[in-house]
C-alpha cells in the first residue's frame, strides 16, 4: 500500500511540474519597426533574461511592416498587445471592439525628403510626391498639410517606409519627393552626405500641429480586452521609463542597440548605427501619454469621440 502511495504521490508531481511549463503564461506583442520598436527595446532586451517577466508573464516581441501586417494582426486576434498607428487601432476598433488603446508612444516623425531644392511648400508644385502607410494617420496629416498649402497632385504610394527611404538614397530622381521616417531619414542623410548630395526636408508634423492646433499622436499601444490589467499597469510603466530615459539620454537607447549586432555590426533590430540614433532621436518624437490623456487629440485626428469612453484604458 505505502508502495502504492509512494508512486501516486511521485506521478502528481511529474504532471504537476509538466502542467506548470506547458501552462507557462506569454503576453505577445506585435510592432512596426523603427521608432514604434524603439520604445519596445527595453522590453526586448529585458526579456532576453529567461528570469525575466511582467506580473508572472512571459513577453514575446514580434516586428512586421507595413499597414496591412498590422490590420493582419488585429484580425487575427493572436496577439495581447498591438502597437498600431491611431487610426488604424480607432478603424478596427470601430468594426469589432476587440482592443482598447492604452496609451500613445509616438508623436509623428515623418518629414518630406528632396535631394531638389526644398525650401517651402511652394517648392512641391510639380513634382512627384511618393509616399508610405496608405491608408494610416501619415497619409490623413500630409493631405491636410498639402491641401492647406494649395498643393493638389495626386500622390504615388509605396509598402514602407523602407521603401521610402530606399528610393531617396538611390537619388534616380531628383525631382522627386518621399514621405520618409526618422530613425530611417538621418541615416540617409549621412549617406548622401558622403556622395556629395545634401537633403531638404519639410515637417510634416509641426505644420499639422499649428492648423489643428493639437499635439500629433501617431502610434499608439492597443491591448486586448481581456488582457491582465497586473500585467498591463507594470508593462506600460516600464514603456514610460523607458521613453523618458532615451528622450534624456540617447546613450541609455543606445548601449541596448549595441547589444544586438551582426557579425559585420549591422543591427539585428533593423536600426542604423548608433551614432545616426543619437542624432535622429530628437526627430523620432518619442512620447508617452496614457490612453485617456490623448483623448483630445485623438478626437480631433480620428473623430475619437464618436468612439465612446470604453476605447480607452
Amino acid at each position: 500500500m505505502k508502495k502504492i502511495i509512494v508512486l501516486l504521490l511521485g506521478a502528481l508531481a511529474i504532471f504537476g511540474l509538466t502542467s506548470c511549463k506547458e501552462e507557462e503564461k506569454v503576453i505577445k506583442i506585435v510592432t512596426p519597426g523603427g521608432a514604434p520598436l524603439m520604445t519596445q527595446v527595453g522590453i526586448y532586451d529585458r526579456s532576453q533574461n529567461e528570469e525575466f517577466t511582467i506580473a508572472g508573464y512571459k513577453v514575446s516581441l514580434t516586428t512586421v511592416g507595413g499597414p496591412d501586417q498590422i490590420k493582419a494582426a488585429f484580425g487575427s486576434k493572436d496577439y495581447d498587445l498591438i502597437i498600431s498607428p491611431v487610426n488604424i487601432g480607432a478603424a478596427m476598433y470601430r468594426s469589432k471592439q476587440e482592443y482598447l488603446y492604452a496609451a500613445n508612444i509616438t508623436s509623428g516623425n515623418i518629414f518630406l525628403a528632396s535631394t531638389s531644392k526644398l525650401e517651402s511648400y511652394a517648392d512641391l508644385k510639380d513634382k512627384k510626391i511618393v509616399i508610405f502607410g496608405k491608408g494610416t494617420i501619415n497619409e490623413t496629416a500630409l493631405k491636410l498639410v498639402l491641401e492647406n498649402k494649395g498643393i493638389n497632385q495626386e500622390l504615388d504610394y509605396l509598402a514602407s517606409a523602407k521603401d521610402t527611404n530606399a528610393k531617396l538614397i538611390a537619388d534616380k530622381d531628383p525631382d522627386t519627393v518621399y514621405l520618409v521616417a526618422e530613425p530611417a531619414l538621418t541615416a540617409a542623410k549621412a549617406k548622401l552626405k558622403q556622395a556629395g548630395k545634401m537633403v531638404y526636408i519639410l515637417d510634416i508634423v509641426s505644420e499639422y500641429e499649428k492648423l489643428k492646433g493639437i499635439d500629433f499622436v501617431q502610434a499608439g499601444i492597443f491591448a486586448k480586452k481581456e488582457i491582465a490589467l497586473d500585467f498591463l499597469n507594470e508593462y506600460l510603466a516600464l514603456v514610460e521609463a523607458d521613453i523618458n530615459s532615451y528622450n534624456s539620454n540617447s546613450e541609455n537607447l543606445t548601449r541596448i542597440l549595441d547589444k544586438y549586432l551582426k557579425e559585420d555590426g549591422t543591427s539585428l533590430l533593423g536600426f542604423p548605427p548608433s551614432k545616426i540614433v543619437s542624432k535622429a532621436l530628437k526627430g523620432c518624437n518619442l512620447n508617452f501619454i496614457k490612453g485617456k490623456a490623448a483623448k483630445k487629440s485623438l478626437e480631433v485626428i480620428v473623430g475619437g469621440d464618436q468612439l465612446g469612453e470604453e476605447f480607452y484604458l
